[in-house]
């Protein structure tokens, strides 16, 4: 599993090139995307490319090998790959449990992990009134 799913990085980008053409719904294969589902693959997307780099620029600060070793290490852990460059034996305790961590979230997956703190709440019988916000 690992990682972010290729379907989930297509959703991404078809949405991108969809919103470049200022289209507002989503049509792949004769069938529209559910925005609930546009949404999750944002927020999987976003938040993987967030836990990726703060993850490298974490080991860069504390360990002292090169950035190219640094970003395969996290990159296979996160994607549970199995491969290394050597290095994850040498790296201190602290940037073993990060990567230890990132290959947890990687095979469980990003939405499993995020559903794990989501407490079952009530949905509310009324709502909060909309607001336009410039973006940009």
């Amino acid at each position: 599993m690992g990682g972010i799913r290729t379907t989930t990085f297509a959703l991404v980008i078809i949405f991108i090139l969809t919103f470049a053409r200022g289209q507002t719904h989503i049509k792949i294969f004769g069938r529209q995307v559910e925005e609930e589902d546009l949404f999750k693959a944002v927020v999987v997307t976003l938040l993987a490319i967030i836990m990726f780099l703060s993850t490298v620029i974490v080991i860069t600060a504390v360990e002292p090998y090169s950035l190219t070793s640094i970003i395969f290490e996290v990159s296979s852990a996160f994607g549970t790959t199995g491969l290394s460059m050597g290095v994850t034996s040498e790296l201190t305790t602290f940037s073993q449990v990060l990567l230890m961590i990132l290959m947890f979230i990687g095979r469980i997956g990003l939405l499993t992990f995020l559903f794990s703190f989501n407490k079952q709440k009530r949905k509310s019988s009324y709502r909060y009134p909309k607001e336009k916000i410039n973006i940009g």
